[in-house]
């Protein structure tokens, strides 16, 4: 579970505090088709955009569910043509660089990895832009040169792409640093999904509660469009996400109970100085928000299950939830803390916002 100081979140709710993050994935897209190139393929308009602005965007699958999510920014344009920045967890790059290889096919279209090149540093709360010589338009997603690098605008405040190695802020700035227990932390707070953990194959962008920032409905078609449209014009998602506030710590994947049926599955929990503890969770729609259901752990591992029985520890799974307190959960509507509310929602990735 996450767990920030209290010291560094009320840093970040008044002032501002720095997260290193590493490498991303991270291409670099270019020519006179770049744009049609990503057009065709994510579920934002990326072809509405300006130079200095960017979208958060999805990859899907035919059958609509997430392959991977990213930021992409338009940059100024190179020799005539418009120039993106696509980005996104350090762990999705395989399978953006697959996409972007087999749709720039018969493209004026070419792409760059840039992964290696440049690492994230976050600058978290309100006063982050005075650590930034040019800092972006106060839009999310607005993109500034940084440095030999960019700065991007998030929903904390400012994500900047410098080059590896390179320390984003001089040491006279005496900006502190913080940890991604706090990104994760405020990441639940605003009721932000994150890949590989609320966002995912099984999941749909209704699921994720990410269609208002994700998707266009006006662009084109796009792979998984037909889903995504007819959900939104005809149907209602069977799961929607949700907070959740716990009695106790829940591990990622416990599944929630409620009159013994199974109606979701934890995601991000943490303990918030302001919340205390809390999560994320994808929950059937008929769960409504002040219903309160039971947390199951997950089942053990076949190490942890190994160790029980070598010491002569009951091994059903039922047997390891009675070894446990029970934990209860109260389901609550997202996000815990409204974008108006609180210091840090002056301006980090997902979006993303990785550990």
């Amino acid at each position: 579970m996450f767990a920030p100081s209290v010291e560094e979140y009320e840093r970040a709710e008044r002032s501002a505090v720095r997260v290193e993050l590493g490498t991303r994935a991270l291409f670099e897209v270019t020519g006179p088709d770049a744009a049609e190139l990503l057009q065709g393929q994510v579920t934002n308009d990326v072809a509405a955009l300006a130079p200095g602005t960017g979208c958060y965007a999805l990859l899907l699958t035919h059958k609509a569910r997430v392959r991977a999510d990213m930021r992409i920014v338009r940059l100024d344009d190179r020799d005539g043509a418009p120039l993106y920045l696509v980005e996104s967890e350090s762990f999705a790059r395989p399978v953006l660089a697959h996409m972007l290889t087999t749709a720039a096919v018969g493209l004026r279209a070419r792409f760059r990895d840039l992964g290696e090149r440049f690492q994230l540093i976050a600058l978290v709360g309100p006063h982050s832009d005075r650590f930034v010589a040019t800092p972006p338009a106060a839009r999310e997603h607005a993109v500034s040169a940084a440095d030999g690098g960019f700065a991007l605008r998030t929903y904390l405040g400012i994500d900047l792409l410098v080059p590896a190695g390179q320390a984003a802020v001089a040491p006279g700035d005496e900006l502190p640093n913080g940890s991604r227990a706090l990104l994760e932390c405020l990441r639940v707070e605003h009721g932000r999904a994150r890949l590989g953990i609320e966002l995912g194959s099984t999941v749909m962008p209704a699921e994720a509660g990410v269609v208002e920032r994700a998707v266009s409905f006006t662009k084109g078609c796009y792979v998984g469009q037909e889903p995504v449209a007819r959900l939104h014009y005809r149907g209602r998602p069977n799961r929607l996400l949700r907070g959740l506030r716990l009695s106790g710590e829940a591990a990622p994947g416990a599944t929630l109970v409620r009159e013994g049926r199974e109606v979701g599955k934890v995601g991000t929990c943490v303990r918030s100085p302001r919340f205390g503890t809390i999560a994320l969770a994808v929950v059937r729609r008929e769960v409504e928000p002040h219903e309160r259901v039971a947390v199951l752990p997950p089942p053990a591992t076949e190490e942890e299950g190994s160790g029980r029985r070598s010491a002569g520890a009951p091994t059903s799974d039922k047997a390891q939830a009675d070894e446990r307190p029970q934990v209860h959960a109260e389901v609550v509507a997202l996000p815990f803390r409204g974008d108006a509310e609180g210091a840090s929602s002056a301006g980090v990735a997902g979006a993303r916002e990785g550990d």
